[in-house]
C-alpha cells in the first residue's frame, strides 16, 4: 500500500500520512460530529428561557389588568357613595325647609297588644253559664285603638262556668224587660235598647229574644241590652218587642211594642260635614281629631280617619283653624290643609267647628274624639250623617 495524502474532510484535520481512506474517515467523522451536542443543548436552554420569559410577561400583564379593574371598581363605589350622600343631604334640607312651627306633630312609632279585663259574674249558678270580659287593642302608651292594629289571635271574650247540674229544676221565668226604645239612627238603621231583666229561679238570666213586626228577629245574649237593626229600606216603619229567657229555658212575656220610622235617604255625596264641640279646648294640648264609624254589624266602632288640627289663628273674618287628614297606615298628613271657622263658648275654652272629610260607605253613624301626645279623649255621642 503506498502513501496517500488525505484530502477533503480528512485533509483539514489530519496531516497527510500513509493511511487508507477508510481509516481517515474513521478518525475524522467523530471529530466532525463532536461540536453538535453542545449546540443542541444550547438551543434547548434558549427555548426554555424564552418560554419562562413569556410566562413571566403574561403574569405581569394579568396582575396589571387586575389592579386596574380593582382601582376602577373602587372609584365607581366612591362615586356612588358620594352621590347617595348628596341625595340624602338634599332630602334632609328640603324636609327641614318644608317644616314650620305650624306643622302638625309627627306621629311616633308604636307597638300594640291585646288588653283583657277580669271575667265577670257567671250568668248562671248551675247548669252551665257564661262569663264575659272586655278585650281591647291598646297601644304601648295605654291608648285604646282599633282592633286592626293588634294580631289576629284575639283572646276570647267569654268562657263557660258553673257547668254542674242544677239540683232542683228552675221553673221561674225572668222578669219582663222594661224601658224599651226604638230610634231611627239613619235612613237604613233603627237602634233598639231596653233595661235589664232579672231572674230569681237560680239558673240565671241567659239573654233576650227580639221580635220585629211581631215575628222573631234575633237573640241578644246578656249582659247586652241593645242592637242596631241595619240594612232597612228608607221611609219604612218597624215595631219591636223583647222577651227575656233564663238558663233553664223559661221565658218572660213580651213587653209593649215600640215603633220607629226610617227617614228618606238623601242623594249620595262624596264628603260629609261634621260639627264638633270640643270642651276645654287648649290649642297646645290638642293635636287632632279621630273620626269613628259604627261597623256594619252595629256592635263595634272603627276608626276611619284621623285629622290633625293646627292652633287657631285670628283673621279679619274671625278665628279659624286649619285641619288636614292623615293616612292611618303611615301616620302622615295627606293632601292640602283646609280651613274652618270656629266659635268659642261662654267659657272661652269650648270650641265648635265644622270639618269636612270623605265618607266611607253608605250613610252611617259617627263619633269623634280628640287626641294629643298623652292619649285620646272620650268619644262624643253618636251622630247620624247622610
Amino acid at each position: 500500500m503506498t502513501g496517500v495524502t488525505v484530502r477533503s474532510g480528512c485533509g483539514r484535520y489530519i496531516r497527510p500520512m500513509l493511511l487508507s481512506r477508510a481509516a481517515c474517515l474513521a478518525i475524522a467523522l467523530p471529530l466532525l460530529a463532536a461540536p453538535a451536542a453542545p449546540a443542541a443543548a444550547d438551543a434547548v436552554d434558549d427555548a426554555r428561557a424564552k418560554a419562562d420569559q413569556i410566562r413571566a410577561d403574561a403574569h405581569a400583564r394579568t396582575d396589571a389588568l387586575r389592579a386596574e379593574a380593582e382601582a376602577d371598581a373602587a372609584a365607581r363605589r366612591a362615586e356612588a357613595q358620594a352621590q347617595a350622600d348628596a341625595t340624602r343631604a338634599e332630602a334632609d334640607r328640603l324636609r327641614n325647609e318644608g317644616t314650620s312651627a305650624s306643622d302638625p306633630p309627627s306621629t311616633p312609632s308604636y307597638s300594640y297588644r291585646w288588653a283583657t279585663s277580669s271575667y265577670g259574674t257567671c250568668s248562671k249558678t248551675c247548669g252551665g253559664g257564661t262569663q264575659t270580659r272586655s278585650v281591647s287593642c291598646r297601644r304601648n302608651d295605654g291608648l285604646s285603638v282599633s282592633t286592626g292594629f293588634c294580631s289576629a289571635s284575639k283572646p276570647p271574650t267569654t268562657r263557660s262556668c258553673n257547668t254542674q247540674i242544677c239540683s232542683a229544676g228552675d221553673r221561674q221565668p225572668p222578669s219582663t224587660p222594661r224601658g224599651l226604645t226604638a230610634t231611627a239612627a239613619s235612613c237604613s238603621e233603627i237602634d233598639v235598647s231596653w233595661d235589664a231583666a232579672t231572674d230569681s229561679g237560680g239558673s240565671g238570666l241567659e239573654g233576650y229574644d227580639v221580635y220585629r213586626d211581631g215575628n222573631f228577629y234575633t237573640k241578644v245574649m246578656a249582659p247586652l241590652r241593645s242592637l242596631s237593626d241595619g240594612n232597612l229600606p228608607d221611609s219604612t216603619t218597624h215595631s219591636y218587642q223583647v222577651a227575656a229567657f233564663d238558663g233553664a229555658g223559661n221565658r218572660s212575656p213580651k213587653n209593649g211594642a215600640r215603633s220607629a220610622t226610617t227617614p228618606a235617604c238623601g242623594p249620595p255625596v262624596e264628603t260629609v260635614m261634621l260639627t264638633l264641640r270640643i270642651p276645654d279646648y287648649v290649642p297646645s294640648a290638642v293635636a287632632g281629631v279621630n273620626v269613628w264609624r259604627l261597623d256594619e254589624g252595629g256592635f263595634a266602632w272603627r276608626r276611619v280617619q284621623r285629622i290633625f288640627l293646627w292652633p287657631p289663628q285670628r283673621t279679619r273674618r274671625g278665628e279659624v283653624i286649619q285641619y288636614a287628614p292623615v293616612d292611618l297606615d303611615t301616620g302622615r298628613v295627606v293632601g292640602s290643609p283646609s280651613t274652618a271657622s270656629i266659635s268659642r263658648g261662654a267659657t272661652g275654652n269650648d270650641v265648635t267647628l265644622t270639618i269636612e272629610f270623605e265618607r266611607p260607605g253608605p250613610p252611617a253613624r259617627f263619633k269623634v274624639s280628640t287626641f294629643n301626645a298623652a292619649g285620646e279623649s272620650p268619644r262624643s255621642r253618636a251622630s247620624a250623617l247622610r
